[in-house]
């Protein structure tokens, strides 16, 4: 029960801390320079920085055990956010960004993978990294000091590593080659459809403040609109880990098509207010029809999930990018409705056609 406890700590300080890690960079790039194209490089590399860790510390874990890993990867992210409080330019903060993104990503595919061998139930253990995403985003709307931020998070780091030191292995350890194609071929009918999913909404979320606000909304409920998201995404995973994996990711897929439109065209507090909730349903249902089904039909289950960490971090990129590469300006919403909606359609038609729709229940 310790161990249990110590794992969902953990897996709500991961939230928390992907989500500040990302969040205030420009804050703190803001200080040392006026650059958008600097403050963009940032982002950029850490994201790059995060998705490489993430597959290669995913693929280690497999061959040489699950808690050196998780160790490792409470310890390094708390030492270098507290080295945020160093960075006197930005050659400096861009090398502490890149470390930075190295290190959250060492835990992507390790802990996951934990969670799962150690029967620790998957929904509540996702359900409070959402919660954690849910504080990050809080904490950066309300504490305007972002070296305060950096060193709450930094010192939330330390307490979960403390924590994941008396965890017992779980004992996988495989012989496997260090680089093989075979995870992602078996996976692609997950990671393609997700990746296209994924990649939509962040090209949403990229404009959807100035959108809201466009419509008068106050900019005050935006940060309490992503809170109901996670929190309802903590409420909702631990309920909808039981039912069969195919239908969550499908049913997850098609949810998503909904909603999205429902965000993009609703132009009141309390419709915009309701779409996060169903978005926190539609999240949990692809999110935990995607990684039973990565646990559950794979053996190099880190591996498996420091990719698919790695497929959200790339449709991260890609998402974010997609507003700017179109011109979107806030009359033009409809332009990127147009192309969020056929993007989910085929992301749901790949999940029909792929041959290798296999997901099983766990």
């Amino acid at each position: 029960m310790r161990d249990r406890t110590s794992l969902y700590f953990i897996n709500w300080w991961r939230g928390i801390s992907i989500q500040v890690a990302f969040l205030v960079v420009p804050l703190l790039a803001s200080e040392l320079t006026t650059s958008l194209k600097e403050i963009s490089s940032l982002l950029f590399l850490y994201s790059l920085a995060n998705i490489t860790s993430s597959i290669i510390s995913g693929r280690l874990s497999d061959i040489y055990g699950r808690k050196p890993f998780i160790i490792t990867g409470t310890i390094v992210p708390g030492i270098l956010f507290f080295s945020h409080l160093f960075a006197k330019d930005m050659a400096s903060l861009l090398f502490i960004r890149i470390l930075t993104g190295i290190g959250i990503g060492i835990l992507a595919g390790s802990l996951l993978a934990y969670v799962y061998e150690t029967d620790t139930p998957l929904g509540r253990a996702s359900g409070f990294v959402s919660l954690g995403f849910g504080a990050g985003g809080l904490l950066v709307s309300y504490i305007k000091n972002p070296y305060i931020i950096i060193c709450i998070v930094g010192a939330l780091s330390f307490l979960a590593f403390i924590l994941s030191l008396p965890l017992k292995e779980s004992g996988v350890k495989l012989k496997i080659p260090f680089f093989s194609f075979k995870v992602i071929k078996e996976n692609l009918d997950i990671y393609l459809p997700f990746f296209l999913r994924h990649g939509v909404f962040v090209s949403l979320w990229t404009v959807y403040p100035l959108f809201l606000m466009s419509v008068g909304i106050p900019k005050v409920y935006i940060g309490w609109f992503y809170f109901t998201n996670s929190f309802f995404q903590f409420i909702f995973m631990p309920l909808v880990e039981r039912f069969d994996s195919k239908k969550l990711f499908f049913g997850g897929l098609l949810l998503s098509l909904v909603v999205f439109f429902l965000l993009t065209t609703f132009r009141t507090i309390y419709m915009q207010w309701g779409s996060q909730i169903i978005l926190a349903f539609s999240w949990s249902c692809l999110y935990m029809g995607a990684i039973k089904s990565i646990l559950h039909r794979n053996v190099e289950r880190a591996s498996a999930s420091g990719i698919f960490s790695a497929v959200m971090g790339f449709a991260g990129i890609a998402g974010s990018s997609l507003p700017t590469f179109i011109k979107i300006n806030l009359p033009d919403i409809d332009i990127l409705r147009i192309i969020g909606l056929t993007s989910l359609f085929f992301s749901i038609l790949i999940s029909i056609l792929s041959s290798k729709m296999h997901l099983t229940k766990r």
